[in-house]
């Protein structure tokens, strides 16, 4: 019995371990669905009305990597809020995703998806859109799936207030899924490199941006702009009521 025991050992720790799969291939994005229906967000901190702009929205590129909305009248002046004075600044928003190469990266490991680049227009809101998807897709050089990330990137207007370089002016892309937005300052143009890593069986997922120059930052989306509504601090002085009202009746106790 002794014998057989000892033998089994061995056939067992001889069988190898399954090896972390590594690959290589192309990254590419496309954008679609564009959201033509919503708010933005006041220089006061608040939302703005609903706005339909499903007969008044200007957009081009969708289902490509590269899309552009909003538009100006050629002729000034223009209102404060919209399209601002133009002084060689884009009439239109941009928002493109230029795929990486990549080759021998292990499951589990984080490498460069891509570069996300967004320009900050001055177009009316009446000519905005508010979101689209975004697919971010894995092809393999030696074949197989990997699921995309397909996520909802919200496009979020602030009225702009000045100065100029103001981050309460920033308009952003945020990825509500993942909390995390592409602010770019009002005029301005920016990029950041894309990371994420392939889990799984396999599938895509993000894990960080990074901005690649000074007009834009990461934020962690509209929240970092809006002031709660009155309701809210209502809810949240109630709760630091209860907080305080607990913490004198356990002092209480302990005298």
């Amino acid at each position: 019995m002794r014998t057989t025991l000892i033998a089994l050992v061995l056939v067992l720790s001889s069988v190898p371990a399954a090896a972390s799969p590594v690959y290589s291939g192309t990254v590419a994005g496309v954008f679609n669905d564009p959201v033509v229906v919503g708010q933005y967000i006041q220089t006061n901190g608040t939302l703005s009305a609903v706005l339909d702009n499903t007969s008044t929205s200007v957009y081009s590129g969708m289902g490509t990597n590269s899309i552009q909305w909003g538009a100006c009248p050629a002729v000034l002046p223009e209102p404060a809020i919209g399209c601002g004075d133009n002084g060689g600044v884009p009439r239109y928003s941009a928002l493109s995703f230029v795929g990486n190469a990549f080759s021998g990266v292990a499951a589990d490991t984080e490498f460069l998806l891509g570069t996300l680049t967004y320009t900050n227009g001055t177009s009316r809101s009446t000519t905005t859109i508010f979101g689209v998807t975004a697919q971010i897709s894995v092809t393999l050089s030696a074949g197989g799936i990997v699921d995309p990330k397909t996520t909802a990137a919200e496009l979020w207007t602030t009225a702009n207030s000045g100065p100029a370089n103001n981050p309460r002016d920033a308009d952003l892309v945020y990825f509500a899924s993942d909390g995390i937005s592409f602010n770019v300052l009002e005029g301005g143009s920016a990029s950041a490199s894309v990371y994420g890593t392939i889990v799984g069986d396999p599938y895509l997922v993000f894990t960080r941006l990074e901005p690649n120059d000074a007009n834009g930052y990461i934020g962690a989306g509209p929240g970092d702009f809006l002031i709660p509504e009155p309701a809210t601090w209502t809810l949240l002085g109630a709760g630091l009521g209860s907080l305080l009202l607990l913490k004198r009746r356990a002092s209480a106790r302990r005298d």
